[in-house]
């Protein structure tokens, strides 16, 4: 420390002024780069962040009103789980499929649809297990005797 104290007085004052001047610009510049630059850098990354995630929810919004909404659950009925599950056959129009269906205790249907379109069969168990909350334990599923149509053994249960 003395040894720069020895060269600052050795300057003149013209050499001190300037000196002076160019320590200070240096402090100025070392302190923009650690401190304020990133600053800035990390607003404007802040800023793109915020513009995309905006654009992505305007996206989503405009999607979703192009998605139909799903219907609401009805109350689930207190009916007999048999009783339902024949009911829900056949107003999904698989009625003329079944082969058999009996219960197998009090909360489980044992079920054998046969030549259904798996189609319909597949949006039936959706929309049973979103209305009504019976779920599919078990399913058996063998090739029809024509494309899209199958041989189908269920078990399915209420989850309460």
């Amino acid at each position: 420390m003395t040894r720069i104290a020895e060269l600052w007085r050795e300057r003149s004052s013209r050499e001190q002024v300037l000196l002076g001047a160019l320590a200070l610009l240096a402090l100025g510049a070392i302190w923009y780069f650690a401190a304020v630059g990133p600053l800035l850098e990390r607003a404007e990354i802040n800023k793109q962040r915020r513009a995309a995630e905006t654009a992505m929810l305007e996206r989503v919004e405009r999607l979703g009103s192009r998605v139909p909404a799903l219907p609401a659950p009805r109350p689930r009925s207190d009916a007999s789980l048999l009783l339902l599950v024949n009911r829900s056959i056949r107003d999904a129009g698989l009625g003329g499929f079944l082969e058999e269906g009996a219960a197998d205790g009090e909360s489980r249907v044992r079920l054998r649809l046969f030549d259904a379109p798996f189609p319909q069969i597949s949006a039936w168990l959706a929309g049973l297990a979103v209305q009504e909350g019976i779920q599919t334990v078990s399913a058996d599923i063998e090739r029809g005797s024509s494309p899209g149509v199958t041989q189908v053994s269920l078990i399915l249960e209420r989850s309460d």
